[in-house]
């Protein structure tokens, strides 16, 4: 994303966005907010600076899809539904339980002990 388009779906001048990154100026905590959704990352990490492990750029990532069209969060449900599914294949001492939620299967997976 470049600075103009982040500046823009932040809503602050592109000007602003540079005197953020150099240091020179801090932002508010609305526009820290919203540079965080438009990222997707944490505060924390902007305003620290932090690494983030696997599991929180993963959680950030599902949050993210938030912004995406139904038909395009469906999809994304559906390749993680896949994935987990094909992982409980190939370990045989997890559980697979399943619920029905309308017209949709929703497949969860529990691995055991």
């Amino acid at each position: 994303m470049t600075q103009g388009t982040l500046a823009q779906h932040v809503g602050i001048h592109v000007s602003q966005l540079r005197r953020y990154e150099a240091g020179s100026s801090s932002p508010t905590l609305d526009v820290l907010r919203k540079l965080a959704i438009a990222r997707p990352v944490s505060s924390d990490t902007l305003v620290f600076d932090a690494e983030r492990d696997s599991d929180e750029e993963l959680r950030l990532q599902l949050e993210g899809t938030a912004r995406l069209t139904d038909e395009d969060r469906q999809l994304v449900k559906r390749f993680v539904n896949g994935l987990l599914l094909s992982h409980e294949a190939k370990t045989p001492s997890s559980i697979l339980v399943s619920r029905e939620s309308g017209s949709t299967v929703t497949n969860c997976a529990v691995a055991g002990s």
